[in-house]
């Protein structure tokens, strides 16, 4: 268990984070949580590193909003990652979609002005965030590495990291495998259950895209795809008859959670 550390959400974009979001804020509560303002994140950081010794101590949770790794450099208490990575192809599959409907994304003029398709969209250069991000997050470079740069070296980076610092990597596939190891390795008091949270819309299957444009996300997101296979093979190692106990007993208990907030709602 990592109990007394700060716990610090790499949160990745389009990786299930905003649902990861809403049960880390059910977990530790507003007081105890400091977020980095996505607009703003250069002021938030100045904010956090500001903070006197003792405020900053009373912080649990640190949250931030596609911000690289490093932020534990500003935080005096012991400190501990999670994150969770997401298969490349519909990561990015994924992210088109959000964009096109996202009218305050800073990427949403620029494509829909274009009339971009999502192999326009991928192959474009338009964002690093379309070229091994994950990679580039997990490293702590990124957009300050130029589009169509990243080199192995990164994802070496980005593996070391995780070995150093994080407690738990998880995959959005396995998201409530995920969930079961985070609940135990950070000791939380809740379940964390949940209702999926933005998810992306008109969405096509996967079969539904060209292969051409399945092998372009690829070749922009090979190292991407290596994370993704080191984590997700990482995570598969740890599955014991105990654990898939849990996670049974566990989506039981989901299960229940979204009728009743389905109920609720209605």
């Amino acid at each position: 268990m990592e109990l007394g550390k700060v716990v610090i959400f790499l949160h990745i974009p389009k990786t299930a984070g905003t649902t990861l979001n809403s049960i880390l804020d059910r977990e530790y509560g507003k007081k105890a949580t400091f977020i980095i303002d996505v607009d703003n994140p250069g002021k938030s950081i100045a904010e956090l590193a500001g903070m006197p010794n003792e405020s900053r101590r009373r912080i649990l949770l640190l949250r931030n909003w596609h911000i690289p790794f490093g932020v534990h450099q500003h935080i005096p208490s012991p400190s501990t990652y999670i994150t969770v990575l997401r298969e490349p192809v519909n990561r990015l599959v994924s992210h088109y979609y959000h964009v096109s409907r996202t009218k305050d994304h800073y990427l949403h003029q620029l494509v829909t002005s274009r009339r971009m398709s999502l192999h326009d969209y991928v192959t474009s250069g338009i964002s690093t965030e379309l070229d091994n991000d994950q990679t580039r997050m997990l490293a702590g470079a990124g957009d300050s590495i130029p589009f169509g740069q990243c080199a192995e070296s990164l994802l070496t980076e980005a593996i070391d990291n995780i070995d150093r610092y994080f407690s738990f990597a998880g995959v959005t596939e396995y998201f409530d495998e995920s969930l079961i190891h985070m609940y135990g390795i950070l000791g939380w008091r809740k379940r964390p259950l949940y209702v999926r949270e933005n998810r992306s819309k008109n969405k096509p299957p996967l079969m539904a895209i060209p292969d051409r444009t399945i092998t372009a996300i690829k070749q922009h997101n090979e190292l991407d795809c290596r994370l993704y296979e080191h984590v997700k093979s990482q995570l598969e190692g740890n599955r014991s008859p105990a654990v898939i106990r849990e996670i049974k007993k566990f989506q039981s208990f989901n299960l229940l959670y979204r009728m009743k907030r389905r109920f609720v709602k209605l």
